[in-house]
């Protein structure tokens, strides 16, 4: 519970200080300034550090990515053999002492890797809005995707057992799934249970999700129903880069979600499960400017497949100027998840989310107090247009302290408060790896930095700020030279 307790205030503390951080260094260094015509800075002499060739930064991303998949997996084979089973892909195990053991060996080397991603997605944020890019960089940015998703897809070793579960809950039903005692009759999914969670637990997502996990993964083989989940959240994550181009995001911020080696593997080698409705949310904010509905429409979307999504999207409403419209919309989302959610789940889905719940009644008061300050965050986000950054960034906290591909909950609040969520995205690597219990699970490690980064966000000020809400997008084609 303390352990649990400490790693949330990490989680707070290092999304205000790195965002505080990134936001300062993009306002000096000309990454957010727009010089005339094609978005470029107003004063290159401050870039004039990153005058680097942009074919540089994909494709150094791709191989610090490849690098980090191969220090794992020597870490791996240090560990010794995995036992016997026939599952598709082998995973970390989390309660075997032997993989403490071997990752001390390439622990520096992953944290030197991964903070690498982080420090070149900055730069390729400052290089992108600093000079028009050529077709060429486009094309080597588009290749260095690809490999990406090819690399992603051809990954044997998990972090999670997430896909797994979603497979057994997929041929469970939905019904049994949110059961209080799930019996499993298939040995292999017995098997991975057993060296997982030891009990599967009731489902905690909504009944929508597990009408589209079933359509998906209900097949006979283990090995193609892995497959099949990773090459559509494949296709989700690039649907969602083209509907960001499509909406005009900015090239330079969407460049930078893009070729996120963190987002590949938490969203294609892992295939969580909070993509779908997190890149339905952000392409609601991205066309919200337009019509408030698609925003709405996916808000109610993101609370059936995840109940916590629906504060995140609620956070977002404040895209909608007019008050009286939001209230209206808040009140149509509520009713539709309320009423679809007992039609689809019923009462099991009532007791699925009791049981979740369980867990947080256990937690401490700054655990609580984390809660409070996102639930405030959002209703001011909500009433008044304002965003108090520092209290989104909670958001995470709301349902579990330790699970680092939360982190992607932040983009459509990033992108509802403004139009660059560079900050955000330049974070995934080196956050996400400290917040992971398979990469760095030494206590006394993450309490010093804890300590450190707190000591640090003290001294620094809140962000407090309008957002832009108005007003269309800046033109893609301004910002790609011709």
């Amino acid at each position: 519970m303390h352990r649990r307790c400490v790693e949330g205030i990490g989680m707070y503390t290092i999304f205000v200080l790195i965002t505080a951080a990134l936001e300062r260094a993009g306002s000096f260094l000309g990454g957010r300034k727009r010089g005339p015509g094609r978005g470029g800075s107003a004063d290159p002499r401050r870039i004039a550090p990153f005058a680097i060739p942009f074919y540089f930064y994909p494709i150094a991303l791709v191989a610090l990515s490849l690098a980090f998949s191969a220090l794992v997996d020597h870490a791996r084979a240090l560990q010794g053999a995995a036992p016997p089973n026939d599952l598709p892909y082998d995973f970390l195990y989390l309660r075997d002492k032997r993989w403490e053991a071997a990752y001390k060996h390439v622990a520096p080397l992953i944290l030197l890797d991964v903070a690498l991603q982080s420090i070149v997605l900055g730069a390729l944020f400052i290089r992108a809005r600093s000079a028009p890019l050529s077709r060429v960089d486009l094309g080597v940015a588009g290749a260095a995707v690809v490999a990406l998703v090819v690399t992603a897809l051809g990954r044997r070793l998990l972090e999670s057992t997430d896909m797994y579960n979603y497979f057994t809950y997929a041929h469970l039903g939905m019904a049994k799934a949110y059961g209080t005692a799930i019996a499993i009759d298939d040995p292999g999914l017995r098997r991975v249970t057993d060296l997982t969670w030891g009990v599967l637990p009731p489902s905690p997502y909504g009944p929508l999700w597990h009408l589209y996990n079933r359509a998906i993964m209900n097949v006979p083989s283990l090995a193609d129903a892995t497959l099949r989940l990773r090459v559509v959240n494949t296709v989700v994550l690039l649907g969602l880069f083209g509907g960001l181009l499509a909406a005009r995001i900015p090239i330079a911020a969407v460049l930078v979600f893009a070729l996120n080696p963190y987002v590949y593997q938490q969203f294609v080698v892992n295939a969580h499960n909070d993509l779908l409705p997190i890149a339905a949310l952000t392409l609601g904010c991205a066309f919200a400017y337009r019509s408030p509905w698609p925003l709405v429409v996916a808000t109610a979307l993101a609370g059936l497949v995840k109940l916590p999504l629906l504060l995140v999207g609620v956070a977002t409403l404040g895209t909608i100027a007019s008050l009286p419209k939001r209230l209206v919309a808040l009140t149509a989302i509520v009713a539709v998840d309320l009423a679809l959610s007992f039609v689809l789940g019923g009462q099991p889905y009532v007791h699925a989310l009791l049981f979740a719940a369980e867990a947080d009644k256990k937690e401490t008061l700054l655990h609580a107090i984390l809660v409070v300050l996102g639930l405030g965050s959002i209703a001011l986000a909500f009433f008044t247009r304002r965003q108090y950054w520092p209290g989104l960034l909670a958001l995470p906290a709301l349902r579990a302290f330790n699970y680092p591909w939360y982190l992607i909950w932040l983009m459509p609040i990033a992108i509802a408060r403004r139009t660059d969520p560079f900050p955000i995205a330049v974070m995934f690597p080196i956050v996400g790896v400290l917040l992971s219990d398979v990469y760095f699970g030494t206590r006394a490690m993450k309490l010093a930095i804890y300590a450190l980064i707190a000591i640090a966000v003290a001294a620094t000020v809140a962000l407090e700020r309008r957002p832009r809400f108005a007003g269309p997008l800046p033109r893609l084609a301004e910002e790609v030279a011709t």
